[in-house]
């Protein structure tokens, strides 16, 4: 019997990293193999499923954005009990971190062959956390004034003094509802949208990162009303892919009892303070991506 672990110097890596570690193959007794192989793996994929039943469909777009073999060694003898094959691999500098959303990921693996002719393979993969490296950006923000213009009156109106959002940072808005609407209450929100389109077949999901909840009572009606949310420098940061688009949208609702609510959506410019990881360069900073 054989049995294949790997054994990692860390368990997180960034974009540029050399991941180092040992294959270790334990062995019942001595044999000879091919090569011992290590192959790292990173792929993008997105996936959505239509329909009902019989007629539901999937489709999925990939992208295979590393996929490298690495000959750790090469006809080698395999003695009974433990055996180690120290490996370096490098990561390029310029790949993404890993991502896992509702419809789309981003995932890295390691995989530990040792190959034997006219034999199976015995095998060992494991998943590799790669972290985020978000460069410094240039943000170009702009005010922001929203007016809902579905009546002949404004029943919703939000205003930004800058649609930038530095994530840790409060988000500070007003917001002004008409007097006279039939209503529960008001929602602000900030919510985290991911959208693909695997074979032109688009679809998208949200999740609510923040929210506030006003009782029709404290509403301020024909007034502005300063509003103030707080966010967190550990929610994920927004991207563009070839197969993932993601960014932040701020959210307000008027609840109105039995019809559509009235609703505002204003995206957000959003970026990183760069004084949260001791890892960090004047350019970037670094990220890792809270698996839900």
């Amino acid at each position: 019997m054989v049995d294949i672990k790997i054994a990692f110097d860390k368990d997180l890596h960034k974009p540029g990293d050399a991941i180092t570690g040992e294959v270790i193959i334990e062995s019942d007794e001595y044999d000879s193999y091919e090569a011992v192989r290590l192959d790292l793996f990173c792929t993008m994929k997105s996936e959505v499923s239509k329909g009902t039943g019989d007629s539901r469909r999937t489709y999925i777009d990939t992208e295979h954005i590393i996929q490298d073999k690495h000959y750790l060694a090469e006809q080698p003898q395999i003695q009974a009990g433990i055996n180690k094959f120290p490996f370096s691999v490098e990561l390029p500098i310029d790949v993404p971190g890993t991502y896992e959303g509702t419809n789309g990921e981003i995932v890295y693996e390691i995989r530990a062959v040792l190959e034997k002719e006219n034999w199976i393979d015995p095998l060992v993969i494991e998943k590799l956390q790669v972290v985020w490296l978000v460069p410094r950006q240039n943000i170009e923000s702009k005010s922001i004034h929203w007016i809902d213009e579905e009546e002949d009156y404004p029943r919703l109106e939000v205003s930004l003094d800058s649609n930038h959002l530095v994530l840790g940072e409060d988000l500070l808005f007003k917001v002004k509802v008409a007097s006279g609407l039939d209503m529960r209450g008001l929602r602000v929100k900030i919510a985290y949208r991911e959208e693909v389109a695997p074979k032109g077949m688009n679809d998208f999901s949200r999740d609510i990162l923040a929210m506030i909840e006003y009782d029709k009572n404290e509403v301020m009606t024909d007034t502005w009303m300063d509003v103030r949310i707080p966010t967190s420098s550990e929610w994920p940061f927004p991207f563009l892919s070839k197969l993932i688009w993601t960014q932040y949208v701020l959210e307000v609702d008027i609840d109105v009892p039995f019809r559509t609510d009235i609703t505002s959506r204003i995206p957000l410019l959003v970026t990183f303070p760069f004084h949260r990881d001791s890892t960090s360069t004047d350019d970037t900073v670094i990220f890792e991506w809270d698996s839900k």
